[in-house]
């Protein structure tokens, strides 16, 4: 009876390292990198940055929201949001696994109205992190705070960006790529790594008069729209418009609009 447990368990412990080889066979880690860039420099907190024209910047903080996205042929499904802070290091670089089903990974800057909606309040959703409206119910998408400085004076710059609702929605997909083909029950490569630049010259040289926005407005969105334009790809990917084939640039923009309906 003893030999017939012990060979039991044997069989049992050998048919889950077949299965979790499985499974790691059937997915692929992804990995994202992300840092900030200045005037064509890293932008490091509390040291000033000068721009062309004479404007200066010094950051004191800067955190900001992303949101990966899987697409498959049976079911979407959206991954959890990823708090970047520039004051910790860590934070900047994720690192996701894309199951077998996974066809397309797009990435949103913000965070998705159904986890908005949904009440998810842990991890990097949980307020402590100072990323959520308590009066407004919602996420600040993207927080600035800092010094500008020129020829008229020191101005202090404060920027709490978001909004899910509406005219002033700053949620926006700006990345999407395809995952290696599978080959038997293996993708080709188990791994891939990203790296993103997000460069801060646009919002900065285009600020106008509000240095000022706490809240959802025309003015958040815009600004919104400015910093998506500085993002930059280091390393090999496919994106929307650059992706090879005509079917494959046909299958991104079928499922942007499903993953992301605003």
């Amino acid at each position: 009876m003893m030999d017939f447990l012990l060979g039991l368990g044997l069989r049992r412990w050998v048919f889950g390292l077949l299965f979790a080889a499985t499974g790691q066979l059937q997915s692929q880690s992804l990995d994202f990198h992300h840092r900030v860039a200045l005037a064509g420099k890293p932008l490091v907190l509390n040291q000033w940055t000068e721009l062309p024209g004479g404007l200066e910047f010094k950051a004191e903080v800067m955190r900001w929201y992303v949101t990966p996205y899987f697409s498959g042929k049976q079911q979407d499904r959206t991954g959890e949001a990823w708090l970047l802070d520039l004051a910790d290091s860590a934070s900047l670089h994720r690192q996701v696994d894309a199951r077998k089903g996974d066809f397309i990974v797009q990435l949103l800057f913000g965070v998705d109205s159904l986890l908005q909606r949904g009440g998810v309040m842990d991890g990097d959703l949980d307020p402590v992190h100072g990323m959520y409206w308590t009066w407004q119910s919602g996420y600040i998408q993207f927080k600035l705070e800092g010094l500008l400085r020129d020829s008229a004076g020191e101005r202090k710059l404060e920027l709490h960006l978001g909004g899910f609702e509406g005219e002033n929605k700053t949620a926006m997909m700006w990345m999407g790529f395809f995952l290696e083909p599978f080959h038997g029950n293996a993708r080709r490569r188990s791994n891939r790594s990203f790296g993103f630049v997000w460069t801060l010259d646009s919002l900065l040289l285009n600020l106008g008069d509000e240095l000022r926005v706490m809240s959802p407005s025309s003015a958040g969105r815009r600004y919104c729209s400015l910093i998506a334009e500085g993002i930059h790809q280091e390393e090999e990917w496919v994106g929307y418009g650059k992706s090879g084939s005509p079917q494959n640039r046909r299958e991104l923009n079928r499922v942007r609009p499903r993953n992301h309906p605003e």
